[in-house]
C-alpha cells in the first residue's frame, strides 16, 4: 500500500503473505501514507515484518487497531518483528503520529541462529509513535524494541504487557522529549547478569508506574515503579496493584475512526472515563484461530529460519472445547488463552449469550423467560422494539440469577420483539436469540416432552387453545451436545402441528445430547419445555448379543439410551403413533405390548418386526401429515386393539 491517504483496511486475514525469496517482504507494507487505518487484521506466516508502516517515505497519522500477528519464519538474518513502525534515516521524510491500539503479537516461532527483534519494533527515526493496550505474549526476542537512534523522540508505551517474551522492552538513547513506558507490566524479562542493563527493560527513558516481575533491568524502582511476584497476578492483563502496571479490558479508539476523527483516541490513557466498550471477547477470534491453526509449514529450498513450524502451538493448541473440574464445557479461544495464560484460573468473564428467550402474551403484557449460561453476571439488560425492522431500546435492567421478566402496560393487538444480554463489571455478553409475541394472543407450549418408553424418539403432547387462529404452526426443538450450558445450539424446525414425535438421525455415537421444545407460529413463540437428557446414541456393537434362546431385538434407528428414560422391548410403533398423534396414547401402548409379549417370542414374529421397522418410518411420516388418513388408519387398527383386549 503506497502513497495513499484516508484509506481503511479492515477485517483482513493473511497467511503466508510473501514469497520465500522476498527477503525484506512483509504481509502488509505501507509506505507514503497519511490518515490510513489498519483495523481487525490478523497475520501469520512467512514474513520479515508482518505489518510494516513506514520506510523511506513519509508516513503520518496512521492507526493500527486490533492487529493480531504471529511470526513464523523467513529467509533473512536481518532483524525482524511481527509489527513494525519503520522510520527512515536523517534527512528522509518523517514517520510520525502513529497509533497502535490493542495490538497483539503472540506465540512467535523460534528463529534460531538469527536476530529476532521480537513482537513490536520501531527502527530508525520516528516520532510520536504511541502504543496503547498492546500485548507481546510468548515470543522470542524483545516484546517491544526501539533502535538506538537519537533522532527518535516522543515514543511511548502505555498500559502494555510483555509476558514470556525474551528481553521485554529495549528503548535507549532516544532524543529528548517524553519517551518511555507508563503503566506497563514486564514479566521475567532480561537474562540474569546481563552486561547491558537496557536489554531487560528500558534505559535512559522515562519509566513510571510500571510493574516488574522477576526482571533484571534498569529503572525498575524509579518514578513510582514497583517490583512484584508472579504469585500476585491472577490475570496478566489485569494488574493487581492499584495505579501500577497494565490493565487491558476496554477498546482503545472508536471502531472505524481515522487519526483525528471524533473518538479516534478514546481510552488512550487506559482509563474507563471516556468510553466503555469492552475489548473482550476478541473480535473475530474464531476466524483468527481457524486461520492460525491451518498447516503453514516452511517450504524447502529457501534457507528459511526456522526450518519447521507447528501451527497448533500456543492458543491454537488443543481442541475447540475443554472442561473445567465441574464438567462444564467451555470454548478454547484466544480470549480465554490470554486471560488464563499464567494462573489457569477460570476467566471471570461472561460472554456467551443467554439462550432460550421466549415470550408469552396476555392482553396487555408479555412474560419473558430465558436460560443463563454462566453465573457470573451482575444482571441482564432487556431490549424491545415494535417493528421487525425497527431499532431496539433498553426497557429494563434486572439483577443476577433473574431468568424472567413481565413487560406490562402494553398496547393491545401489537407485536413486540425482544432480545437480552448479560453483563458484569467487565464484560457484556452477545445478544440472546430474538423472540416476539402479540398482545391479546396466547400460544400454548407443548407439554409432557420426554423420550418415548422405548427410548427411540422424542415425544410430546400439544393441546391448542379453542380460540381459532391460536394454534401452533409447528414446533422448534433445540439440541445441544455435552451439556445444557453449551452455547452451540442446533435448531430442528418441524412445520407440522400434528406431528407429536421426532426421531433424531443427526447424532453421533457416544455423545450426550440434550433437547427442549417450544411451539411457534407467525405471531409468537411459546416458552420452552424443560431439558430432556442426557440421550446417548449407541453405535453398532454397544449392545450385547442376545443369548441363543432369547428374543432378538427389533431393528430401530436410532438406538438410544437415557439416564432418565424408561425401558422397553424395542423401537417405536411408528404407524400407530402417527395415527393416534402421540406415543403415549393407550392404543399405542397396546401395540407395544403385542410386540414385546407375543411377536418377539417367535421367529416368524421377529421376522415380521424386522420387516416392519425397515419400511414403517416413511409410511408413518406420510400418515402423520394427513388428518383424513390418520382417521382411516385408526379405524383399521381398532379390530386389532379389540382382539388384544379380549386376550387380556
Amino acid at each position: 500500500m503506497y502513497n495513499s491517504d484516508h484509506c481503511r483496511l479492515r477485517k483482513i486475514g493473511i497467511k503466508n503473505g510473501v514469497h520465500p525469496e522476498a527477503e525484506y517482504g512483509g504481509a502488509i507494507s505501507a509506505s507514503g501514507n497519511e490518515y490510513c487505518l489498519f483495523e481487525d487484521i490478523f497475520i501469520c506466516g512467512m514474513m520479515r515484518y508482518g505489518i510494516n508502516v513506514g520506510g523511506g517515505s513519509s508516513n503520518c497519522d496512521n492507526i493500527l487497531r486490533r492487529v493480531v500477528a504471529r511470526w513464523e519464519y523467513c529467509t533473512t538474518a536481518q532483524p525482524r518483528a511481527a509489527i513494525t513502525v519503520y522510520g527512515g534515516s536523517q534527512g528522509t521524510p518523517p514517520c510520525e503520529n502513529i497509533l497502535l491500539q490493542n495490538c497483539i503479537v503472540i506465540d512467535g516461532n523460534s528463529a534460531s541462529g538469527s536476530t529476532f527483534t521480537g513482537g513490536f519494533s520501531v527502527p530508525h527515526e520516528t516520532s510520536n509513535v504511541h502504543r496503547y493496550g498492546c500485548i507481546s505474549l510468548n515470543n522470542g526476542g524483545y516484546g517491544f524494541h526501539s533502535s538506538e537512534d537519537e533522532l527518535s523522540h516522543d515514543n511511548t508505551n502505555t498500559h502494555c504487557v510483555v509476558w514470556d517474551s525474551g528481553n521485554g522492552m529495549w528503548w535507549r538513547h532516544l532524543a529528548s522529549g517524553t519517551s518511555g513506558a507508563y503503566n506497563c507490566t514486564f514479566e521475567d524479562t532480561g537474562p540474569a547478569g546481563s552486561s547491558d542493563a537496557g536489554r531487560g527493560s528500558i534505559y535512559e527513558c522515562e519509566a513510571k508506574d510500571n510493574v516488574f516481575i522477576n526482571c533484571n533491568a534498569a529503572n525498575m524502582t524509579a518514578s513510582g515503579n514497583v517490583t512484584s511476584n508472579r504469585g500476585d497476578f491472577t490475570y496478566i492483563i489485569r494488574s493487581p496493584i492499584a495505579g501500577k502496571g497494565a490493565t487491558i479490558e476496554k477498546k482503545m479508539g472508536v471502531t472505524g475512526t481515522l487519526y483525528g476523527e471524533n473518538g479516534y483516541n478514546l481510552l488512550q490513557d487506559g482509563t474507563n472515563e471516556q468510553a466503555d466498550e469492552n475489548l473482550w471477547p476478541w473480535p473475530y477470534e474464531d476466524k483468527i484461530k481457524e486461520l492460525f491453526t491451518e498447516v503453514n509449514a516452511p517450504p524447502s529450498g529457501y534457507g528459511l529460519s526456522p526450518l519447521d513450524n507447528d501451527t497448533t502451538r500456543g492458543f491454537c493448541a488443543g481442541g475447540d472445547f475443554f472442561e473445567y473440574s465441574d464438567g462444564v464445557p467451555v470454548r478454547n479461544t484466544l480470549t480465554r488463552y490470554i486471560w488464563e495464560y499464567y494462573s489457569g484460573n477460570p476467566m471471570p468473564v461472561l460472554y456467551d449469550a443467554p439462550t432460550g428467550l421466549g415470550a408469552v402474551a396476555a392482553e396487555t403484557e408479555i412474560s419473558l423467560s430465558w436460560t443463563e449460561i454462566y453465573k457470573m453476571e451482575s444482571g441482564f439488560r432487556i431490549e424491545r422494539k415494535t417493528d421487525i425492522g425497527g431499532t431496539y431500546e433498553q426497557i429494563a435492567d434486572v439483577g443476577a440469577d433473574v431468568i424472567s421478566y413481565n413487560d406490562t402496560g402494553l398496547a393491545m393487538e401489537t407485536t413486540y420483539y425482544y432480545r437480552i444480554k448479560a453483563y458484569n463489571s467487565m464484560f457484556e455478553s452477545d445478544y440472546s436469540n430474538e423472540t416476539h409475541a402479540k398482545t391479546g394472543y396466547i400460544l400454548n407450549p407443548p407439554t409432557s416432552f420426554r423420550l418415548s418408553d422405548d427410548s427411540s424418539m422424542l415425544c410430546w403432547y400439544y393441546n391448542p387453545s379453542d380460540v381459532p387462529g391460536y394454534d401452533a404452526a409447528g414446533f422448534k426443538i433445540e439440541r445441544v451436545e455435552g451439556s445444557i450450558l453449551s452455547p452451540e445450539i442446533t435448531e430442528i424446525k418441524l412445520a407440522d402441528p400434528a406431528k407429536l414425535y421426532y426421531e433424531d438421525t443427526g447424532c453421533v455415537s457416544g455423545i450426550n445430547y440434550y433437547y427442549r421444545i417450544r411451539a411457534y407460529n407467525d405471531k409468537a413463540d411459546s416458552i420452552f419445555s424443560d431439558w430432556v437428557g442426557p440421550v446417548t446414541i449407541l453405535s453398532i456393537g454397544d449392545a450385547e448379543e442376545p443369548a441363543p434362546d432369547s428374543p432378538a431385538p427389533p431393528v430401530s434407528s436410532p438406538a438410544a439410551s437415557s439416564s432418565n428414560s424408561g425401558g422397553g422391548g424395542g423401537g417405536g410403533c411408528f404407524i400407530a403413533t402417527a395415527a393416534y398423534g402421540t406415543p403415549m396414547a393407550e392404543q399405542v401402548k397396546i401395540f407395544k405390548k403385542i410386540r414385546d409379549e407375543y411377536l418377539l417370542n417367535s421367529k416368524s414374529g421377529r421376522a415380521f418386526i424386522g420387516l416392519y421397522y425397515g419400511c414403517s418410518v416413511p409410511i408413518a411420516d406420510y400418515i402423520s401429515k394427513r388428518n383424513w388418513l390418520r382417521k382411516i388408519v385408526c379405524i383399521l387398527l381398532e379390530p386389532i386393539i379389540f382382539t388384544a383386549g379380549q386376550i387380556d
